[in-house]
């Protein structure tokens, strides 16, 4: 599981060339420790035979405990969708901006205050605030 260690922690996109010998075994690896990562599973790569197999690490990983492609292998893996220091920054903000609606604070104001002070996108918490108040039977 060498590729596996390699590119454990990397959140942005990588290409990584696999020996099938190797491959569900690296492949699975990586599943265990980023189960939702998109990729593309690439077999023969620029040949007349190449094929695609896309989906996240796990259902890789899944396919390839039942089938394994002969030839050369290349796995992209596409970029993390967000770190989780984010997504946690993100949840704070929304619970917040709902606080501060329910004292009287408009959303918009309450999202872009709150997003502004945490330092996530503006945008992002004023539409989950929405989502969230429109879920709780709000017509703000």
């Amino acid at each position: 599981a060498r590729a596996a260690d390699r590119v454990a922690d990397w959140t942005d996109t990588a290409v990584l060339f696999i020996s099938p010998h190797r491959g569900a075994a690296e492949i699975g690896a990586l599943a265990t420790r980023q189960p939702e990562r998109p990729a593309v599973l690439f077999r023969e790569l620029t040949k007349t035979y190449e094929t695609a197999i896309r989906g996240t690490l796990r259902s890789l990983a899944e396919q390839l405990a039942q089938d394994r492609p002969k030839g050369e292998w290349t796995l992209v893996l596409g970029p993390v969708a967000a770190n989780a220091d984010e997504s946690e920054r993100l949840h704070t903000a929304v619970e917040e901006a709902q606080a501060a609606v329910a004292d009287g604070q408009s959303p918009r104001q309450a999202a872009f205050a709150v997003a502004e002070r945490l330092g996530v996108p503006g945008r992002r918490v004023y539409r989950e605030l929405l989502r969230h108040l429109s879920r709780d039977g709000h017509d703000d």
